[in-house]
């Protein structure tokens, strides 16, 4: 009885306390409530003498205060002005709490950060996390929130990577192994950046486990994940994905308890996706909602540009009028992004409306304003396209002017740091089809720096310009199959990559748990914190040495002038204009050429002749005289790019002859591709071969299949006369060997025998399309006859050289910066040191005959591209009906990669000789041994 009655007093004595400590919270609360409309000076006025009388024990009431004004009608500006007061005041104080300073400098960085004042938030972030470090543990509350509100201002202000590592660290000091709500947060944030990062993964996984954290805790209504994911949908421009998850919910936009913020959010969020998906109406109506709303200076200036766009579709005066307006707001409050995005557009608009007097202007003031402030943003792709804006400007301005090479160089070095920037970007992605979309855009402003480096070369005769444009055509070219070949080569040293496979396919099984509604909840939040934990792991391993780059330097590549070779660049802005750089016996040249239609189509004819033609009749005497020098080696590498891809140089008319009589050619995706095959040291020589039966009465028989050509699609897999007599006759080069022939030469034989070889050639039918969509390797009748080209690229091949005797195997989907993804490519990617391949619809028997030749002269220790040329050769010298030595029948086949001679070719032939020798020998020498005795 006696505890009960302590007890009781002292509850009486805490509540005494608690009244008497926050005794004067009424007068200051009260006072806010009533007079928060009040002119503020004379508000803050009474609120500041009011402040004067408040001690440490009435932080609270203070702080409490200050909340109920935030919610009200005080503008942010407003709000700042009060939380210095209340610094000043508490920081005056005798008995100061660090604690209290802690949660005034967090709240008043936070103030600044959504004013998008980045410089005044990170100042108040760095007092925050002076005055917790005096009094909070790293894993107290306030710790995480000012890590996490750190990397929530670097996220506002563009640089993503900043973001990650702070949002991170919060995660990390909440516990990867706890389920809080407030991870949800981290999760969303985390989220947002990698899609701005352009890494759809990894943004895909943190939005999965915000939504189930999200749902778990109730923390939104269907509309806010909606949002989150379509605005993600943004940032990586799949746009129709992203209107079709929040266009449902546009009814909220007109709904009166719809509160404001979302209102603004959703409607700016629909107006972007609309304006992006080339809807402009819906984007106009969607924007004038967001005007309506939008209060701050910040919201006004993101309107202003917005409109612009809309107005640029009509007139671009009008445009740029309202830009200008932008300009002068986002200046005057330090508004930096959106002073930035305001200046390219108006930079753009004036060139567009061939203002370039205007547009100048506008360029040095941009310089002034936003180059000098450091607002590159270099982490964002979108910042990287704006820099193409500027440069394609500059080009356009400088015009015929003679005296303007500075400003050329100034673009130039603008290019020269974007592409860097791109490089360390493109070496963190984890998601294959984020880096094939970045890689295309950053081959457009490579492209930019091509033209920048031949206007100065042009210009100044400075030869360093030659090399930096060689260097940008390498950076331009097949980094994916750079990047594999790196891996394959060296698999040991790079056996993370495979581990990061297996750990992104783990992330997307535990994803499809986290979705998965049937399952228990407390199953799906468990695999949540797996899910967490791998993500964390696959970045580790993207970040470490472990991991190769996709770009790395190639200093080395370009300095080496110890083979002859051309490369060529197809400019992104004209279609018809093509750069070449060649270096013959130690000279780089820089040039240009421009193709016509006519002539355009000329190469397009020679792998469309119909097949029955039994030629290819095409006049291409003046290509010949356009993509050669002057003077040609008799030995040389040719890298071509996109349409330069699908032309035999052998047919090139060189002197009045082929250029094949003159030089030998071989060819490569890239000199960097190159360089790391020829570290590798292949060895084994066993041989493996495929020559499938297309006569049965199997499924095959019958196939109907669409060539690279759509002229002839709808032909039939005919039966080869001739493949299995080309496996037949090969082999005989060979003692280690091993054939599939006819009904054996299954698809699944091939791929479980495939990675053993090597030297592996399959002779039989292959079709190509211009999508990529139809590209198949046809095998023997079987439930699973046809190899698709994505299937090639999963394979691990280790063959010193695959031969894909078929049709059409170096034909197939130009992706811009990558390369043609044929099949020869896919091998390559697979593994493959060499690949012997077709450029159009061949001949059964001529190539049948070709093969022959070339394997006899590989097996006498000939090197690979040197083996075909002559192969080719004696194929022209013995043709002997009319017709018959046309390219069509010889010039399709070609060799790319490491042309290096077979490093253990079968010495069978001369096993034979020397045992023929032995007789002879031993013949002789009994005979003479007899004629001694008689």
């Amino acid at each position: 009885m006696k505890r009960l009655i302590i007890f009781f007093f002292s509850l009486i004595s805490s509540a005494t306390f608690t009244i008497n400590a926050y005794g004067q919270e009424c007068e200051l609360l009260t006072y806010s409530k009533k007079n928060y409309n009040l002119k503020f000076d004379k508000f803050k006025s009474t609120f500041a003498n009011l402040l004067l009388e408040y001690n440490e024990l009435d932080s609270i009431c203070v702080e409490r205060s200050l909340q109920f004004l935030r919610r009200n009608n005080l503008s942010r500006d407003q709000i700042i002005e009060l939380y210095n007061l209340v610094i000043d005041n508490t920081r005056a104080k005798t008995s100061r709490h660090d604690s209290i300073l802690t949660r005034l400098y967090t709240s008043l960085a936070y103030y600044h950060k959504i004013q998008n004042n980045f410089t005044e938030a990170f100042t108040n972030f760095d007092l925050a996390k002076k005055y917790s470090n005096k009094v909070f543990d790293e894993g107290d509350e306030e710790f995480r929130k000012i890590y996490y509100n750190v990397g929530e201002t670097y996220a506002r202000k563009g640089d993503n990577d900043f973001a990650i590592n702070y949002i991170d660290t919060a995660l990390y000091l909440y516990g990867y192994d706890t389920i809080v709500a407030k991870k949800s947060r981290f999760y969303e944030e985390l989220s947002t950046c990698y899609s701005k990062k352009g890494d759809g993964f990894l943004s895909d996984s943190y939005y999965d486990l915000y939504k189930i954290i999200s749902d778990t805790f109730k923390k939104s209504n269907l509309i806010i994940p909606a949002i989150e994911f379509a605005n993600n949908k943004f940032f990586l421009e799949e746009y129709p994905e992203g209107l079709q998850a929040v266009l449902p919910h546009e009814k909220i936009l007109y709904n009166p308890k719809t509160k404001n913020d979302l209102k603004k959010d959703f409607s700016n969020l629909l107006y972007k996706l609309h304006f992006s998906n080339k809807d402009f109406d819906s984007a106009k109506k969607f924007l004038d909602i967001y005007g309506s709303i939008s209060s701050t200076t910040a919201n006004k200036v993101s309107f202003l540009i917005n409109q612009s766009r809309i107005l640029a579709k009509k007139d671009y005066d009008l445009a740029i009028n309202k830009l200008k307006q932008a300009i002068e707001l986002a200046r005057k409050n330090d508004i930096e992004e959106d002073l930035n995005t305001a200046y390219i557009n108006s930079i753009s608009y004036s060139r567009k409306n061939q203002n370039l007097g205007l547009g100048y202007e506008l360029y040095e003031k941009w310089k002034e304003d936003c180059h000098e402030r450091d607002i590159r943003n270099s982490h964002s792709f979108r910042n990287i396209k704006n820099i193409g804006i500027i440069t394609k400007f500059i080009v356009e301005f400088v015009g015929d002017k003679s005296d303007n090479n500075k400003l050329l160089e100034e673009a130039y070095d603008y290019i020269k740091y974007y592409v860097e920037e791109s490089d360390s970007l493109i070496n963190t992605y984890t998601d294959h089809e984020a880096l094939i979309h970045s890689i295309e855009d950053r081959r457009k402003l490579i492209s930019r720096g091509i033209e920048l480096c031949y206007l100065l070369h042009t210009r100044t005769n400075d030869s360093r310009y030659n090399e930096e444009a060689l260097g940008l055509m390498e950076k331009s070219k097949s980094l994916i199959l750079l990047f594999n070949a790196a891996k394959n080569i060296n698999k040991d040293e790079y056996s993370d990559i495979e581990y990061a496979e297996k750990l992104k396919d783990s992330i997307i099984m535990g994803r499809q748990i986290l979705k998965d509604e049937m399952l228990p909840l407390s199953q799906r939040l468990e695999e949540s914190l797996v899910v967490c934990r791998q993500l964390r792991q696959l970045r580790q391993l993207y970040k470490s040495s472990s991991i190769p780059d996709y770009v790395s330097d190639n200093t080395d590549v370009i300095t080496d002038r110890s083979r002859n070779f051309i490369s060529y660049h197809g400019s992104l802005a004209d279609d018809h204009l093509f750069y070449r750089i060649h270096n013959f016996d130690d000279e780089l040249k820089f040039d240009t050429f421009h193709l016509d239609h006519k002539e355009i189509n000329q190469i397009y004819d020679l792998y469309s002749a119909e097949k029955t033609e039994k030629r290819i009749q095409v006049d291409i005497s003046t290509l010949s005289t356009k993509l050669l020098p002057e003077s040609v080696p008799t030995e040389f590498l040719v890298i071509p790019d996109n349409i330069l891809a699908y032309i035999p140089f052998d047919v090139l008319d060189y002197k009045g002859k082929y250029l094949i009589h003159h030089s030998q050619i071989s060819y490569s995706f890239s000199l960097s591709h190159l360089k790391e095959l020829l570290k590798s040291q292949k060895k084994h020589s066993h041989f493996i071969g495929f020559a499938p039966s297309y006569n049965s009465s199997g499924v095959n028989s019958t196939r109907t299949v669409t060539y690279f050509d759509s002229i002839r699609s709808g032909q039939e897999l005919k039966s080869l006369k001739n493949n299995i007599e080309e496996v037949l006759g090969v082999e005989s080069n060979f003692s280690d060997t091993r054939l599939f022939l006819r009904e054996e030469a299954t698809k699944q034989n091939f791929v479980e025998q495939a990675e053993e070889a090597g030297i592996l050639h399959i002779a039989g039918h292959a079709t190509s399309d211009y999508k990529g969509i139809d590209n198949y390797l046809y095998f023997s009748s079987s439930p699973d006859y046809v190899l698709d080209l994505n299937e090639v690229y999963g394979l691990k091949i280790s063959a010193q050289m695959v031969t894909l005797s078929a049709c059409e195997t170096s034909l197939g989907k130009n992706l811009s910066g990558e390369g043609i993804l044929s099949f020869a490519r896919g091998f390559a990617y697979a593994g493959a040191q060499s690949v012997v391949s077709t450029l159009w619809s061949v001949d059964d028997g001529t190539t049948s005959h070709i093969m022959a030749s070339f394997y006899s002269y590989l097996s006498e220790g000939y090197e690979k591209d040197a083996a075909l040329r002559q192969a080719k050769l004696d194929y022209i010298a013995e043709a002997r009906g009319p017709g018959d030595n046309e390219p069509y029948y010889w010039a399709g086949v070609i060799v790319t990669g490491d042309t290096r001679a077979l490093v253990t070719p079968s010495y069978k032939k001369y096993y034979y000789l020397l045992g023929v020798g032995a007789l002879i020998f031993f013949g002789f020498y009994w005979m003479q041994q007899k004629k001694s005795v008689a």
